[in-house]
């Protein structure tokens, strides 16, 4: 059954996307939790960042690589109406037609039907329909395990942050800190229909606990991979397996029926590698994901 979500060639991410997902859970410890039994240290340089004064903040957040910099704390990314698309914005003018009411009808039991074959995407499409326009979390980590393509991208987020870690050691001369990036859209577009109507073209941005070993010139990082994205549908666009206009569905939201959201996700990983050696390395995941 080819149904629900579409694909677009929208600003939200500067990829297309067939539906949308990030999330930003805070890591509840600093970079010094990571390798706790070996620090012998009365104060690490993050935590003399972290209780310093305005002056010393304010040189070490002056490093920046590649939209990376030094924080104590997660930064979120901007996100909001400036930056994704919203074709269907409520109209009350708006009056509906006997075809939509038939749409409604026929997209709702298609989408308690997609339930069976494609969970995740019947989800959001369900969520979409049910008009409360709050965030909904995806199954990441399922997402990661079934789309080579959704993997992919969250692989190249762990990469990029670690290639920025990298540098921002050699800049602010830290041996242990906190990082936070800003919004990269995915590298690759999901494969599997189940995704792509679920996640589509989304987002990424993370944050990281990071202590690199001088002795060893060995990093570990503790980083949260969170995706991010709009589920919405795009005038002039259709679906990629049906071919269904975006119209049927978005004009839902502009007639009141339905509202887009925010979906969201994330995962958590630990990896390990020795300097120079980002491609070596594997990342481990440590928690289910969501």
């Amino acid at each position: 059954m080819n149904i629900l979500k579409t694909p677009s060639n929208t600003a939200q991410s500067p990829m297309p996307r067939v539906s949308e997902s990030g999330s930003g859970a805070r890591v509840a410890v600093g970079a010094a939790g990571l390798i706790s039994s070996e620090r012998g240290k009365t104060a690490s340089v993050q935590d003399k960042y972290d209780n310093g004064d305005a002056a010393q903040k304010s040189t070490l957040a002056q490093h920046v690589n590649n939209g990376y910099q030094i924080s104590s704390e997660p930064i979120p990314p901007k996100w909001d109406n400036t930056i994704y698309d919203h074709d269907y914005d409520y109209n009350p003018n708006m009056k509906p037609t006997l075809k939509d009411g038939w749409n409604a009808v026929e997209w709702g039991a298609k989408g308690k039907a997609a339930g069976l074959i494609m969970p995740d995407a019947a989800a959001v499409y369900n969520h979409y329909r049910a008009n409360t326009g709050t965030d909904f979390t995806v199954n990441l980590a399922k997402g990661y395990k079934e789309d080579t393509a959704v993997k992919n991208s969250v692989d190249s987020e762990i990469r990029r942050t670690q290639e920025s870690v990298e540098n921002l050691r050699k800049q602010s001369g830290l041996d242990e800190f906190n990082v936070s990036g800003g919004l990269h859209p995915n590298s690759e577009y999901p494969t599997t229909e189940n995704w792509q109507k679920t996640l589509g073209g989304f987002n990424t941005w993370s944050h990281a606990e990071v202590a690199y070993d001088k002795e060893k010139k060995e990093y570990q990082m503790k980083i949260t991979v969170n995706v991010l994205d709009r589920y919405n549908f795009n005038k002039g666009q259709k679906d990629i397996a049906s071919g269904t206009p975006d119209d049927v569905n978005g004009r839902f939201e502009a007639l009141g029926w339905a509202k887009s959201f925010n979906a969201k996700g994330d995962m958590t990983f630990e990896v390990k590698w020795k300097e120079g050696e980002i491609a070596a390395s594997t990342p481990a995941q440590v928690n289910q994901g969501r």
